[in-house]
């Protein structure tokens, strides 16, 4: 078994980076993809604080607006391909009819096995808190084992337990295939770590430890190429952005919670609200919740602009509306560097032109 022990997912890219492209074990395989780099054994991430979920590396280059409204999208149980495919166009490839997910996760946590298994396990966890019994299932073996398609799920199964001695949230994510940079180290690890989040916020408790277990861990060769150069830093001499973004303050950016003091049922009638609303007729006002006010529905605003590219001055006013944000948030500042990237970079272009 391969074990990485990261503070975050971002200090996490590069030590597996570094260990895949080092081990004597790993393999190289053909896929269905291409080329992969495939760990000789299973390989298990653990983040010691999984709250702190925003990758910051510009080799990188994620999209926070995506990987937070995927996430959100997902907690809200749907698998139509209209709102995500919002914030990322290509997203829509993945379906097989254009119009729903088959292995949509959030649609098999709530909807799927004619049960809401989120509900279902967070009650019982806040009224027995040393059941170890709580498992949420992904796979289907009647409707994945033996079919083809673009969207079978790669994560399978989900365990939720207290901790006995401070009552914190643990979680480990089973998984059975799974690619480093986009999937484990790209979108995985902010949509389940925002699941541990929602989870124990259900349960009234803290987020503890999440652990992200693939039994085939790999990187494509093409998308390992950009990050590649990470992998060749001194191990554990980066900067934390929590910490030291020159950015901000020195004490770091912070993370903001997705739940602060607003009920259930408020907090999920601004879910829906988010997701059913035009990006563009969104108010913050409308929201219950100061996440949603201050965090998500700026960012859906942000995106909106962003994608006119009919307005010469999409990147200002994009910028301008993420600049509304909470301060030192850790989705702030990876919204004002990812538009920053592409500004630079549709300047460059129409200088040339």
């Amino acid at each position: 078994m391969i074990t990485i022990s990261a503070r975050n997912v971002h200090d996490a890219l590069p030590l597996t980076l570094h260990k895949l492209l080092n081990d004597p074990n790993v393999e190289r395989q053909e896929s269905r993809n291409g080329p992969v780099l495939k760990f000789g054994s299973p390989c298990c991430i653990e983040y010691q604080r999984p709250y702190e979920r925003v990758l910051f590396w510009p080799e990188r280059d994620c999209n926070p607006f995506f990987h937070l409204m995927e996430s959100l999208w997902m907690i809200a149980g749907r698998n139509d391909v209209a709102f995500p495919e919002q914030y990322n166009s290509k997203f829509g490839q993945y379906s097989d009819n254009g119009k729903t997910f088959h292995g949509a996760y959030g649609h098999r946590w709530r909807h799927h096995f004619d049960v809401d298994q989120l509900s279902v396990i967070a009650n019982a966890l806040t009224e027995n808190p040393e059941c170890r019994r709580q498992v949420l299932g992904m796979w289907d073996p009647t409707a994945d084992l033996n079919v083809g398609g673009k969207d079978l799920p790669c994560n399978l199964a989900v365990t939720f337990q207290r901790n006995a001695n401070n009552g914190s949230l643990n979680m480990t994510v089973f998984n059975r295939s799974n690619d480093i940079v986009w999937g484990a180290l790209g979108a995985n690890a902010v949509h389940f770590s925002f699941l541990l989040e929602y989870m124990a916020w259900r349960i009234g408790c803290t987020m503890g430890k999440y652990w992200q277990i693939s039994a085939n861990m790999h990187g494509y060769l093409g998308t390992i190429e950009p990050v590649k150069c990470l992998a060749d830093d001194d191990i554990g001499a980066w900067s934390n952005p929590y910490e030291d973004m020159p950015e901000v303050a020195a004490s770091g950016v912070k993370v903001f919670p997705i739940a602060s003091g607003t009920s259930l049922r408020d907090w999920n009638k601004d879910l829906e609200r988010l997701l059913c609303t035009a990006p563009g007729d969104l108010l913050a006002s409308e929201f219950c919740d100061a996440f949603f006010r201050l965090i998500a529905v700026p960012m859906a605003l942000a995106y909106n602009e962003f994608r006119n590219r009919e307005n010469p001055d999409r990147f200002a006013r994009a910028l301008a509306i993420v600049d509304t944000m909470i301060d030192n948030c850790d989705w702030k500042l990876a919204c004002r560097q990812w538009l920053e990237r592409r500004q630079i970079k549709a300047e460059a272009k129409k200088g040339q032109d």
